[in-house]
């Protein structure tokens, strides 16, 4: 992937981005976590399109800001805590490797702990983020529990809001401090091996059926982050912020029907991830077309 400067960003902070993508490994396995949940036809989409994809370095800051993050983190002593670990497991004859943040030893188990640099919306009610953020954990537990032989009692995220603002911890909702943790219910190890060998069995189909015919199979809703429609109800035809947003029509019009001024506007469901966080959507037949 060829990285670009567009607003000329310091070169230290340039150089560091450059080489946190050069220096990023999952080791000796087939997929990494995060590229087993990823959708397959990402992944192919990548790969076949890595030399020609591209990204300023201006979209990458948070990322080099969330590794500073986890350097100050990990530089604390603890002797019941194992930072930084990558462990490796093979589930239906594929190696697979996850980098793990804090792994806290206690007399009962194992505690694993996932940091996230994000935006204070990502953990409050109804996020479309902690699903996702629930079956990486687990797999995580998975891995541990293949490595270590002790089992995994508890998992969390300890997340680091970006955005966080003091002013509306009143709001209902909102965490009242820019350091969040989550509990992430924890999967029978049933469920978890369920979960990782479904994902290795639609990589695999997916790579076959590319192999043999060159198409993908498309991404769905779910993975594409697509939120339902919605109905605002703006207190004028003029108004930029809406009173209220609902998730039908019918509500929508109700409240609007109480007063003149009001005026309902439709917004159409957004594939949040094609618009803003998928690096192969220029090559994706998917996303184009539904553009055209």
């Amino acid at each position: 992937m060829k990285l670009h400067n567009k607003y000329n960003l310091p070169q230290t902070i340039a150089d560091a981005l450059r080489d946190q993508q050069a220096n990023y490994h999952k080791g000796d396995a087939w997929k990494s976590i995060t590229g087993l949940m990823a959708p397959p036809r990402i992944g192919i989409l990548s790969s076949e399109n890595w030399n020609k994809m591209s990204e300023d370095l201006s979209d990458q800051v948070w990322k080099i800001f969330g590794s500073a993050v986890h350097n100050i983190l990990d530089s604390g002593q603890s002797n019941s805590h194992i930072k930084e670990e990558r462990l490796f497991m093979e589930i239906d004859g594929k190696t697979i490797s996850g980098a793990l943040d804090v792994q806290e030893i206690t007399d009962y188990g194992i505690i694993v702990t996932d940091y996230k640099v994000t935006k204070t919306r990502s953990v409050m009610p109804d996020s479309f983020v902690v699903p996702g953020w629930t079956a990486q954990l687990n797999c995580y537990a998975e891995l541990v529990e293949q490595n270590k032989n002790l089992p995994v009692t508890d998992l969390k995220i300890c997340a680091i809001l970006r955005d966080h603002e003091l002013r509306r911890t009143d709001q209902q909702g909102y965490p009242p401090s820019p350091v969040h943790i989550i509990e992430i219910d924890l999967w029978s190890p049933e469920e978890r091996r369920e979960y990782i060998s479904q994902r290795i069995a639609a990589h695999v189909e997916a790579e076959k059926m590319f192999a043999s015919t060159g198409f993908l199979p498309l991404c769905t809703d779910e993975e594409r982050w697509k939120r339902g429609d919605k109905w605002a109800v703006m207190p004028s035809a003029e108004a930029k912020r809406a009173k209220r947003v609902f998730e039908t029509e019918e509500e929508a019009s109700e409240l609007a029907d109480t007063n003149d001024k009001f005026v309902v506007e439709h917004r159409p469901a957004t594939a949040v991830r094609c618009e803003g966080f998928c690096n192969v959507s220029d090559f994706c037949d998917q996303y184009q077309g539904e553009l055209k």
